[in-house]
């Protein structure tokens, strides 16, 4: 028992590959691999870049392999995007703090926390490929900017080249309660300019960080395949302004509106969100 307590710290002083020669004794699958590594990141950032080896093939929900260009198709449930291509990022929800009980705001899941969903029934795809499971966020009547949920393409906000593709595509939905209010909303991709990592925007004489190139897309009770291509993003014009630089990109959100972007509106939203890929 106390060598298994023990073990995190012995780790820390082991190489990657030390690591992954020790671990590859056993068989994992894909969805193990990834649970895996996430945990020996937490142990020490180094660990991230372990090899863990599969066996007998790809044990997705379809039991086909993925595609490379394919960002996350939550078929595996957890909070990671596939870890494939040099992707490795964590998904993520935040809000502008006006939840309750500081505020009148309610989001699910919560903020600080992300889950998957099942979806209402299966959807086959464009692709012939079935979907089962995506992410459901819900909620609204926030007092400020609003909330986000979104992930970066690399574990700790590293930069991830994706200069090799031209846009990216994901499905969309929104819930068929007639009392939502909004069923437009803003998908962004912050870059080395426009994210603090990058240490270009909010330091004198630079621009206010965020103001990240993005576009608007407008949900239905449907689900509909959304391409967005990065030559039509854009800035708000708020911030820092610079060209978006695909070579270098941070992080992917949807931005869920609250009451200063449209004063006196008590905004509320059910999106749906689902495959979502890069397209060459």
């Amino acid at each position: 028992m106390r060598a298994l307590r023990s073990w995190p710290f012995a780790a820390r002083a082991l190489s990657s590959s030390t690591v992954a020669r020790l671990i590859n004794v056993f068989c994992f699958t894909k969805s193990q691999r990834r649970k895996l590594r996430f945990a020996l990141a937490l142990v020490s950032p180094i660990l991230w870049t372990a090899t863990i080896n599969g066996c007998g093939g790809d044990d997705s929900a379809a039991g086909t392999p993925v595609a490379s260009n394919v960002i996350d198709d939550f078929e595996d449930g957890d909070a990671i995007i596939l870890i494939q291509s040099g992707r490795n990022g964590p998904w993520y929800i935040i809000d502008d703090g006006t939840a309750a009980p500081n505020g009148s705001g309610t989001i699910s899941p919560p903020a600080n926390s992300f889950a998957t969903a099942p979806l209402e029934a299966p959807r086959t795809n464009a692709d012939g490929s079935t979907s089962k499971i995506g992410v459901h966020v819900r909620g609204g009547n926030f007092s400020s900017w609003g909330a986000g949920v979104g992930f970066n393409f690399r574990w700790g906000a590293a930069f991830y080249d994706a200069s090799q593709y031209q846009g990216f595509t994901f499905y969309g939905k929104t819930g068929a309660d007639p009392g939502i209010t909004d069923k437009s909303f803003r998908v962004s991709i912050t870059d080395a300019d426009t994210d603090p990592s990058g240490r270009v925007c909010g330091v004198a004489p630079n621009g206010l960080c965020y103001d990240a190139h993005g576009t608007t897309f407008t949900l239905t009770p449907e689900w509909n395949q959304f391409k967005i291509a990065f030559s039509e993003m854009t800035q708000q014009g708020w911030g820092f302004q610079a060209p978006f630089d695909s070579t270098k990109v941070i992080s992917l959100q949807v931005n869920l509106p609250g009451a200063n972007m449209m004063p006196g509106v008590v905004h509320t939203w059910d999106l749906w969100i689902d495959d979502v890929a890069f397209y060459p």
